[in-house]
């Protein structure tokens, strides 16, 4: 790489970034929105189980444990009364395991697990399309020219669904063919092998090269959006190639302002997981009204967080893409 090639690349980050950032940050309604879907999808998801978990915790021995912090005790218990809500995880458990999910596994998928997976692909879908009416907007500059937030979402319907469902197609393709059926073809080497850090060297290093062409799926996906949206084009047969061949021909650009933005979320993270014990935040009355509220409201500033750090990165990746 020249010294031309990098002093672009630099300031071409230098000024997508923060540009993302004050995009995000200019429409506060946009992200109200993006909130409340996924506060709505929480809330349907839950209802069917509050029932069963609030009677569970209300009477056995461990549910003041369960109040005032992580106990598994609570996990026991349905599991014994109650094993429908639960429902298998053995999808779950193998996901990354050395031989990962078939459709056996799938197959067997029930309760939680199952509910959480379609309401996962729903979110997903709907996101796909809300982050194309927020390419639009952002396209519209900040008076948001081509219309709101939802009349652009409408106008991509459609061609969203589409790429939605492409997407989810290609993170299936990758799955399979790189970590299960490269887990088969490594196989005989595992076998070989007689210490265990080579074999799980060697696990690693096929879960990296997977999550790695997943990352590629996904900044394809955006891409693919931001190609849509700078022609206000649905012809998804066309952004998806395009798409492609942009992200071979410039992708160190997205692929940092990714790692950048990820940083960032990491940061969230830790900080979260950094909280003192949710008892001690709530002054030891976790389970009065005003408990409640701070760890609600803990909640959703994170999850605030991090719809705007994905919407952050869609931004970075739109100012990048519009700069050429």
């Amino acid at each position: 790489m020249s010294g031309a090639t990098r002093r672009g690349l630099v300031s071409g980050l230098l000024q997508a970034l923060p540009r993302g950032a004050g995009q995000v940050l200019a429409r506060p309604r946009q992200l109200l929105t993006f909130w409340l879907l996924n506060l709505v999808v929480a809330a349907v998801l839950t209802v069917p189980l509050a029932a069963v978990l609030g009677e569970t915790l209300d009477t056995h021995l461990y549910g003041d444990r369960m109040a005032e912090g992580p106990s598994w005790r609570w996990y026991d218990t349905v599991d014994r009364t109650h094993p429908e809500v639960l429902g298998d995880l053995s999808a779950v458990s193998e996901l990354f395991g050395p031989e990962g999910v078939g459709l056996e596994e799938m197959g067997r998928l029930s309760g939680v697990p199952l509910a959480v997976l379609a309401a996962g692909l729903v979110v997903f879908w709907l996101n796909t399309l809300l982050h194309l009416g927020w390419l639009s907007t952002l396209a519209g500059g900040r008076g948001d020219a081509r219309g709101g937030l939802l009349a652009c979402t409408a106008r991509f319907a459609v061609p969203g669904s589409a790429l939605a469902l492409g997407a989810l197609a290609s993170y299936g393709v990758v799955y399979v063919l790189i970590y299960v059926l490269g887990g088969r073809l490594l196989e005989p080497l595992f076998e070989g092998t007689e210490t265990e850090w080579v074999a799980l060297g060697l696990l690693w290093v096929r879960l990296g090269v997977t999550l790695l062409a997943l990352l590629g799926v996904k900044l394809t996906s955006d891409l693919a959006k931001a190609w849509m949206v700078q022609r206000d084009s649905g012809n998804v047969l066309r952004a998806v190639p395009a798409a492609s061949g942009t992200l071979g021909r410039h992708g160190l650009r997205y692929l940092l302002g990714y790692l950048l933005v990820g940083a960032v979320a990491l940061g969230a993270v830790a900080l979260w997981w950094g909280l003192p014990d949710l008892g001690a935040l709530t002054g030891g009355l976790p389970q009065s009204w005003g408990g409640l509220l701070i760890v609600f409201l803990l909640h959703q500033l994170f999850l605030v967080l991090r719809i705007a750090l994905r919407l952050w990165h869609l931004g970075v990746t739109w100012g990048l893409y519009v700069r050429g």
